[in-house]
């Protein structure tokens, strides 16, 4: 990236006869698509006329809630996560396609989002990440998303 002057969610051009597409059985993520390109021939655009837009990039916020012990934070160890809350929004439009809450057990209806219930934890959490899998967000967001949300997701999911 240094190298070419490439800067984060810049729109970058490859020549047509510079690149070949890969086949979905090459694929080596979980991207849309991939493409194999010599690095000297990919031509970044500066965020000028047509190249000014904003990518419609998925952006998917979520939180969690988990059910402490009484009188006890939170602990992964032993504490199960009750709730996972999910905005995906299209970056560049007012449009949330996706609003929902995955609950461990069940809750009253929430308005202006679907209310996904399951009977264990193990089945909520496996949901969830074919959920994430399935929407394909370009950005995971949250409040305290690094720090507290997915490390205590990764250790429930163990």
């Amino acid at each position: 990236m240094i190298d070419r002057g490439i800067v984060g969610h810049q729109w970058l051009r490859f020549p047509a006869s510079h690149y070949t597409l890969r086949r979905p059985s090459q694929y080596r993520s979980k991207s849309q698509c991939e493409v194999d390109v010599v690095y000297d021939s990919i031509d970044p655009k500066e965020p000028e006329g047509e190249w000014q837009s904003i990518a419609p990039f998925r952006i998917l916020s979520y939180d969690i809630e988990c059910k402490g012990r009484k009188g006890h934070f939170p602990d992964a160890k032993c504490d199960p996560v009750i709730q996972i809350a999910n905005v995906l929004q299209l970056q560049g439009t007012n449009e949330h396609p996706v609003r929902n809450v995955f609950v461990l057990g069940s809750c009253t209806p929430i308005a202006g989002a679907d209310v996904i219930t399951f009977d264990t934890e193990k089945d909520m959490l496996g949901a969830w990440a074919r959920f994430v899998l399935a929407t394909d967000p370009d950005e995971l967001t949250g409040y305290n998303t690094d720090n507290f949300d997915m490390p205590y997701l990764i250790e429930r999911a163990r």
